[in-house]
């Protein structure tokens, strides 16, 4: 850190990178993954005990549900003060599995409830009885609506 010329070093890396162009920021919120968030912060906080980490967890919780939850919906993505797009199953299933976490971290039985209510709403806007599985996501829109069985980069939802 401190040996010879790597001060002036990044210092000319410094002067070189403010002529380039700042990358785009990307400043939505979505459900699933800050779902996987809470998840995180939650297993998190039962670790280390850190309280730090289970106010984070209740915070994005109480911004989701306030924001993105309504009408018995769940909603995508919050941008710009706006909340838009129905929720797909990865949504819901990481929302829900988030709230379950901070649930049983921070031992507030009130939470249960409110994965069940969500739980509730994604079985009504995806499950498919015939099949016995759920859509991915509820496509009115959708010609042909798609089933997930196998995991990709995340686990399936």
């Amino acid at each position: 850190r401190n040996e010879p010329g790597l001060k002036s070093a990044r210092e000319k890396l410094f002067r070189a990178r403010g002529g380039r162009a700042r990358p785009i920021c990307d400043d939505k919120v979505l459900a699933s993954w800050n779902g996987l968030m809470i998840s995180a912060l939650s297993r998190t906080y039962s670790l280390t005990g850190n309280v730090r980490w289970r106010e984070a967890a209740i915070r994005a919780t109480t911004f989701l549900l306030d924001n993105l939850f309504r009408d018995g919906r769940l909603l995508r993505r919050y941008r710009d003060g706006e909340a838009a797009f129905e929720a797909c199953l990865e949504d819901y299933a990481y929302l829900i599995d988030g709230i379950i976490e901070l649930a049983l971290a921070a031992g507030d039985v009130t939470l249960i409830a409110r994965a069940r209510e969500l739980q509730a709403c994604q079985d009504a806007a995806l499950w498919d009885e015939g099949v016995g599985a759920y859509f991915t996501s509820s496509g009115a829109d959708l010609i042909v609506k798609k089933y997930e069985f196998t995991d990709g980069a995340l686990p399936i939802a």
